[in-house]
Parts: C-alpha cells; sequence; structure tokens
C-alpha cells in the first residue's frame, strides 16, 4: 500500500467460487448483506482523523507532491533516484518507490524509422532505450490519501465487526504516532479485547491484535520487508 500511500490491506482467506455464466450483467445482491473480510491489516496509519501532517523527509504528503513533479516519462530509474535524494528520502524508500515504474509500452522498439528492413536491436539495447512510468495514478494516489486523512475510523479499531480480525502494525520508529493519546487509546482497546476473549467470547465483536515491527520506520515495507514478510505471511495460510 500504501503501500500506495493509503496503508490498509484486506485479505479474505475465502474462495469464493459461484460462476454464474448464464448472465454477464452484474446485478446487485439485494438477498444477502456484504461479506467482510476475514482480515484486515493497517499498516502504521492512524485510525483517526489526521488533522495536521509535519512536513518531515518522509512525510506521505510531501513524497505525494515530489512524485507528481516528477516528469514522465524517465529514462531510467536512476532518474528517480537522484533527485528524491537531493531532497533526503531515503534510498530505501526511493527504491520501493521506483519498483512502481514499468516500461512504457512499445518505447523500445527496435525499428522505429528504419524501415520494416530493418534489423532489430539487441533486446538489451532495446531495454536501455525504453522509458518508464509509473504504474499506479500518482493525483488518484492523493486523493485517496486526502480522504483517509479525513477519515475517523476508530470506532471500527475500538469494535470491529464479529468475525473481523484487525491488526495494526506499528514500526518501532515510526514518527507518526504523535497524536495525543493515540497510542493509549490503541492499548486500551486490545486489552479489552483480549479480557473479552480470555472470559470466552468477544462480545460480539472481531478481534484487535497490535504488532510492532523492530527496526522500522512508517515506510515499514521499506525499512524492514524481512520482518514485514515474516510477521504476515504466517497470518495467510
Amino acid at each position: 500500500n500504501h503501500h500506495g500511500p493509503n496503508n490498509h490491506t484486506d485479505n479474505d482467506t475465502d474462495n469464493d467460487n459461484d460462476n454464474d455464466n448464464d448472465d454477464n450483467t452484474s446485478r446487485p445482491n439485494t438477498t444477502h448483506p456484504p461479506r467482510l473480510p476475514r482480515q484486515v491489516w493497517v499498516l502504521d496509519s492512524q485510525p483517526g482523523l489526521v488533522e495536521r501532517e509535519g512536513d518531515g523527509a518522509t512525510s506521505v504528503g510531501r513524497i505525494m507532491r515530489l512524485l507528481r513533479g516528477v516528469p514522465q516519462p524517465l529514462p531510467s530509474r536512476q532518474a528517480l533516484y537522484d533527485p528524491m535524494a537531493r531532497e533526503r528520502i531515503p534510498h530505501a524508500v526511493s527504491q520501493w518507490l521506483g519498483g512502481a515504474l514499468q516500461h512504457q509500452p512499445d518505447s523500445g522498439s527496435g525499428g522505429g524509422g528504419n524501415g520494416g528492413g530493418a534489423s532489430p536491436l539487441p533486446p538489451s539495447q532495446q531495454q536501455q532505450q525504453q522509458q518508464l512510468v509509473w504504474e499506479f495514478d500518482v493525483p488518484a494516489c492523493a486523493e485517496l490519501y486526502r480522504s483517509y486523512r479525513a477519515a475517523d475510523l476508530w470506532p471500527v479499531m475500538e469494535r470491529p465487526p464479529a468475525g473481523v480480525a484487525v491488526h495494526l502494525i506499528r514500526g518501532e520508529r515510526s514518527d507518526r504516532w504523535d497524536a495525543p493519546g493515540a497510542l493509549e487509546r490503541i492499548s486500551e482497546a486490545e486489552r479489552r479485547w483480549r479480557e473479552a476473549a480470555a472470559q470466552g467470547g468477544g462480545g460480539g465483536v472481531g478481534e484487535l491484535r497490535v504488532h510492532v515491527l523492530e527496526k522500522a520506520t512508517h515506510w515499514l515495507q521499506a525499512s524492514n520487508p524481512k520482518g514485514l514478510t515474516s510477521m504476515l505471511v504466517p497470518h495467510f495460510n
């Protein structure tokens, strides 16, 4: 998610094999309520309103502004890394962002302008000539981030729907938890859930589990990718 910038991940471990091949039109299901995900993973994101964001080197809003200013297409990923370094973006974050660059379709063909009889360039040279563009819509991601900041999801965090397990992963070195009382409120919500579970039931609500990823900043997937993977994978079996 983020990463795109909004770091919420839904995971439903059921396999839905309903195959309605007799009708190609989509119809709303009016007989059954929407099926909720079994798991929701929140990656170092505050549940409440984000009324202000510090202009730190790696603030999501700042990075989105920088990405919108990157000219497209790019000749190489290094053409992204260099300006990011000048803006004090950690290289690990720049590399993670660079993973979302893809070769522009048809930009590296070897016969351009030489006629049908020209010999194509070797694959290595074709790849060098290919231009890189974002595989996601940068303005749309910025809009999603603004939507996240305006959403108050504390009620969902404190009382997850029955049958849903909410997992919040917080980076040990994250600087995103400066809202007064946020960490205490999360801890209290998890404590109440554990007490209810120990008494033989969750009181008609889902689960809440809080994890702390060691040596990780807000950008979990960039600062400790192996640790993040080892934390997620056991829950996806």
